[in-house]
């Protein structure tokens, strides 16, 4: 995300890996630690963003410590290999700042 470039009008959609303990996106991973350094660059570019992410209370609070207003949602989540949803509901957050 370092190298996407944007311009000073653009509104930002971010969905990094969610807060989970499956981090295997690639190679290095993307841990809580990467979920934060996120947020910092986020939060000196100052455009609009909504983020989706899992709604665990590590993120909750990493989102309001940023600034962040909070929505949640109810969804079926996909956990399966075959790809079929589970009938499970997880909640998400959309964490949305306009600055």
């Amino acid at each position: 995300y370092i190298d996407v470039k944007i311009k000073d009008d653009d509104f930002l959609f971010v969905d990094p890996p969610y807060d989970t303990e499956f981090t295997s996106y690639n190679s290095e991973g993307f841990d809580f630690s990467d979920q934060i350094r996120l947020l910092k660059f986020l939060d000196e570019i100052k455009n609009p963003v909504i983020i989706m992410n899992q709604a665990t209370q590590r993120m909750i609070e990493a989102y309001k410590d940023f600034g962040y207003n909070i929505e949640y949602v109810n969804r079926p989540r996909n956990f399966r290999r075959d790809g079929n949803f589970t009938e499970e509901q997880k909640r998400e957050i959309f964490a949305i700042k306009n600055d």
